[in-house]
């Protein structure tokens, strides 16, 4: 929800829930999808992370359309996301917000060799990566070294 206006001056809260058009996003063969899609609400970007292999030229997005909006190219039509395609959401007042649609292929694992819960933080432009291992003969915690600097 998303507050618009305060207590200042007297002034009464006013809250209002705000919509999202667009959620639920998958494709209509969920198994290409390494992981599910990624959705980034504030820039319209939902990118569909795909198992390595996919052929991107003839995908058919499915999502949820809200009430009061259509959308253009529809949900479950066939679409070439081997580049990113632009779909239009209108709402019945007529204000059209573009989304874009983009898909990658997820190559696994991040890191070769036997690592596991990897975290990447990113410190002042530079990327971290903390892994735990288990191949390792005699591997405990406290041999584990300073993150590894990509």
């Amino acid at each position: 929800m998303k507050l618009l206006a305060g207590l200042i001056m007297g002034l009464t809260a006013t809250v209002c829930a705000q919509t999202q058009a667009l959620s639920n996003f998958s494709l209509t063969k969920p198994s290409l999808l390494k992981v599910p899609a990624i959705v980034d609400n504030t820039t319209n970007l939902v990118t569909f992370p795909l198992v390595p292999g996919t052929d991107a030229c003839s995908l058919t997005p499915t999502f949820t359309v809200a009430p009061g909006y259509t959308v253009t190219p529809s949900s479950g039509a066939q679409v070439d996301l081997s580049k990113p395609v632009t779909y239009k959401v209108t709402a019945n007042g007529g204000n059209v917000t573009s989304w874009t649609f983009e898909s990658v292929q997820m190559g696994s694992p991040a890191l070769p060799g036997l690592y596991a819960d990897p975290n990447i933080a990113v410190y002042n432009g530079v990327y971290y990566i903390y892994t735990t291992t288990d191949g390792a003969p005699n591997w405990v915690s406290s041999q584990r070294s300073n993150p590894s600097h990509v």
